[in-house]
Parts: C-alpha cells; sequence; structure tokens
C-alpha cells in the first residue's frame, strides 16, 4: 500500500500454468490445463467484468500496461525494458490530459471514463482512478487460447476491506473480457487467507483465469 508494484501474470498455455510476478520475482504458480476458447473481448484497466456489469474497482493508479503475445522469460519480466516484436499491444498513459490513451504498438486507443483522469505516475504520467473508473478498449488483438503475458506498475490507495460484513474485497488492475465476465485478471485480492480460486496470490496480488 503506498508504494508502486510491478505485477506480470503469465498464462502458459502449452504448460497449462499460471503465473504470479511481483517486482520481477515469481510469487506464486498454479495449474491450470482447462482451455480458454479466444473470445473477442476488451481490456478493462482498473476494473473486472462480471455477468455483463463492472466490478471491482481499484482504489489507486495504474501506468505503463503492456501485452506480449507470449510467455515471458523470468529475466524478461525482471528487465520490463525496450520493445518486442511480440509486444501485442502498450499503453503508456502518458497523456497529459483529456479522455484517450494511445497505444504505442498496435491499433486499440483506450478511453478513459467514470472519473479516470491523467496524474503522475510511476514514469512520466499514469491514471488515476477514484474507485469508479476504469481505462477501457473495443478489442484485444491477442489470442487467449494462446500464451500471452499482461504487466502493469499498479499503486494502491488503501485496502480498506471489512471481512465481517463481504467475503472477500477484489481490485483488479488488467483483465481481458469474455463475452460478459472477464476471464483473465491481474489484481488485488483480501479474503480470509486463501488463494483466490483459479490463481496464486502474494501479499493480496493475483492473476486468474476463468
Amino acid at each position: 500500500i503506498g508504494v508502486w508494484t510491478h505485477l506480470a501474470g503469465v498464462y502458459d498455455a502449452d504448460a497449462g500454468k499460471l503465473l504470479l510476478y511481483v517486482n520481477g520475482v515469481l510469487a506464486a504458480t498454479r495449474d491450470h490445463t482447462n482451455a480458454w476458447v479466444h473470445a473477442p473481448g476488451r481490456i478493462q484497466i482498473g476494473r473486472n467484468k462480471m455477468g455483463g456489469a463492472p466490478v471491482d474497482y481499484l482504489p489507486g493508479a495504474i501506468d505503463d500496461v503492456a501485452v506480449y503475445s507470449r510467455t515471458l522469460f523470468a529475466d524478461e519480466i525482471r528487465v520490463m525494458a525496450g520493445r518486442d516484436l511480440s509486444l501485442a499491444h502498450n499503453w503508456a498513459l502518458d497523456e497529459s490530459s483529456g479522455t484517450g490513451a494511445a497505444d504505442a504498438v498496435g491499433a486499440q486507443r483506450a478511453k478513459l471514463s467514470g472519473g479516470a483522469g491523467f496524474a503522475p505516475g510511476r514514469s512520466g504520467n499514469g491514471v488515476d482512478f477514484n474507485g469508479a473508473g476504469a481505462v477501457t478498449t473495443d478489442a484485444v488483438d491477442l489470442r487467449t487460447d494462446a500464451s500471452f503475458t499482461v504487466s502493469a506498475w499498479a499503486f494502491l490507495d488503501s485496502t480498506d476491506c471489512d471481512l465481517q460484513t463481504v467475503s472477500e474485497c477484489k481490485a483488479d488492475v488488467v483483465t481481458v473480457d469474455g463475452q460478459k465476465t472477464s476471464k483473465f485478471r491481474l489484481g488485488h485480492v483480501i479474503n480470509d487467507g486463501q488463494s483466490w480460486v483459479n490463481g496464486g496470490s502474494n501479499d493480496g496480488w493475483r492473476v486468474s483465469v476463468a
């Protein structure tokens, strides 16, 4: 809380594995052998989608979101520098104002909504979220039935969660939609101490595939 954290969630289709890296270090792994049929969804930054409705908004800031169409090696995730031919999308979120975020590599311009706005990020600008805003694209140029990697810098303002009234509290950094529900999720969860279903967790950070 109160610090920038680099997250990378890897779906290795060949190995049937989910991997979570926190600040360049492998934090958790989980088997995922069920096939994930590629669906024409969208990228969601700062929230998740469940049953067609937006949920799990992130209270904090996000910067430099990247999507690769392959599994990255551990050394590559530690470095996370330079262009790569497998880099499918890169939203640096460095704009100074407005509601549009350019895709430096692909052709999927993102749109800010719900109160999300450009603000100082970890490097240059990022996007600050008020617990209700998001950044979304119309599509994603990525086959989710093959291996891929999603990364971003995240800054949590708080982790307020009353487990006496709710079973868990979730805040999503980057998600990839299915038709009605986000199928890939990279973010933060607080619950009774159990790992979030279908993914790994470390200090609350988690990656999952539905």
